[in-house]
């Protein structure tokens, strides 16, 4: 019995490895078309310019940040010897306050503690104007210097005009409100100068210097005060330039080992590279990660496929020996079992059969039997008695003839 065979691969995830693209990137080099390979060979090198341009902004990002950690070092060293000075001029003049009430107290005047409660009212609003004045100026200077910063890129498309157009119009607003807070301090600094005349009058009239001590003592305590809120502010902006240069330095540690973790596929599996295309082609070409680029097939075993006819299932059965021969007259003939019954009934071409399904299994070490070829077969059945031969091909004939 002579039934033909055809060639396919065993179904198994070892036979066969599909090559994707890891990420988006450009081929650099990659293997031939029906080469042979063995586990561990390099296929394809990739580059990965998205990835190298994170990267880099990455590292630009973190000097920026550095440069930006300096100057918070260099300004919350100098507001802390500020402190340090307030403090020792605070007690300083505070002594001197006591001594000076001490004798004002044999003489004080009823005007004094009310020019006192209006100039310590005016500081204090003159304290907190400076405070948004200078909170005003510093979101000025930080966004004039994002702008500067997103103007290359607006130019070369990156970004769109109207977010820089944004930035402009937030930018003029804060230089708006400084220029009125301005305006505020220096109509506070008029009225507590209104003040000190009429406390200088008091204090002529008294002939101490109580007051102007006291009013010192105030003075000094709220620069104090300023110089603390602006020590803590910059030891925040410390804290928050040391927090983004470690939190972009590990991104950019992320990205720079995903390039290096996908730049190079190797072969997991040994066999033949098959594509549809040429591979050459593909060289400094874009591929996508969801893009097959090629596969290796290993052909080291084979499956002949077997069809046999609904009318020969008396004869053949699963577990007898078959004789492989492929078309190539240079290849050895090979015997096998017939491993497995599919048991599915199929339609041959001319839908007027049905057939039985039988595979087989063939030895391929140097690949050079490829699937889908066809290959003959020779079913090696047991002898059979010639009365059942004659019985079913008389069988066999009136089936055709009741057919036609």
């Amino acid at each position: 019995m002579n039934p033909p065979g055809e060639l396919r691969l065993p179904e198994t995830q070892t036979s066969r490895e599909s090559i994707y693209a890891p990420e988006v990137g450009i081929i650099k080099e990659i293997v031939s078309s029906n080469k042979r390979v063995e586990m561990g060979d390099r296929l394809v090198e990739f580059k990965f310019p998205e990835l190298e341009k994170e990267a880099n902004n990455l590292a630009l990002e973190i000097e920026r940040q550095k440069v930006a950690l300096q100057e918070a070092r260099s300004r919350s060293q100098a507001i802390q010897g500020r402190v340090s000075e307030l403090q020792a001029q605070l007690l300083l003049v505070g002594q001197q306050a006591m001594r000076s009430q001490d004798r004002a107290n044999r003489n004080q005047s009823p005007d004094m503690a009310v020019y006192e409660a209006e100039r310590q009212e005016l500081r204090a609003k003159q304290a907190t104007f400076q405070g948004q004045a200078q909170a005003t100026q510093k979101m000025a200077t930080d966004i004039r210097s994002e702008i500067e910063d997103y103007k290359p890129l607006a130019e070369e498309g990156g970004i769109s005009n109207h977010f820089l157009n944004a930035k402009n119009a937030e930018l003029a607003r804060h230089e708006r409100d400084l220029e009125l807070y301005q305006n505020q301090i220096k109509e506070l600094e008029s009225r507590i100068a209104g003040v000190r005349a009429k406390e200088d009058l008091a204090r002529r009239s008294l002939g101490d210097q109580s007051v102007d001590r006291k009013g010192e003592f105030q003075q000094v305590r709220a620069a104090l005060d300023a110089a603390i809120v602006e020590k803590s502010a910059s030891e925040e902006s410390v804290a928050l330039a040391q927090s983004l240069i470690g939190r972009y330095r590990q991104e950019m540690n992320q990205v720079l080992q995903k390039i290096e973790d996908n730049r190079v596929i190797y072969a997991k599996i040994a066999g033949r590279v098959h594509s549809s295309t040429d591979l050459v082609t593909k060289l400094n070409a874009k591929v996508d990660p969801k893009d097959l680029l090629f596969e290796i097939i290993d052909g080291g075993q084979l499956k002949v496929l077997i069809r046999i006819d609904q009318a020969d299932r008396d004869v053949v059965r699963k577990g007898m020996a078959a004789q492989i021969r492929p078309v190539q007259s240079d290849q050895l003939k090979q015997t096998v079992i017939l491993q497995e019954d599919a048991s599915v009934m199929q339609q041959d071409e001319t839908q007027q059969k049905s057939q039985l399904l039988y595979f087989a299994t063939i030895d391929n070490p140097d690949n050079s039997l490829r699937p889908g070829e066809q290959v003959y077969v020779t079913i090696l059945t047991e002898p059979m008695p010639l009365y059942r031969v004659v019985g079913r091909e008389l069988s066999y004939l009136f089936k055709i003839n009741a057919f036609f």
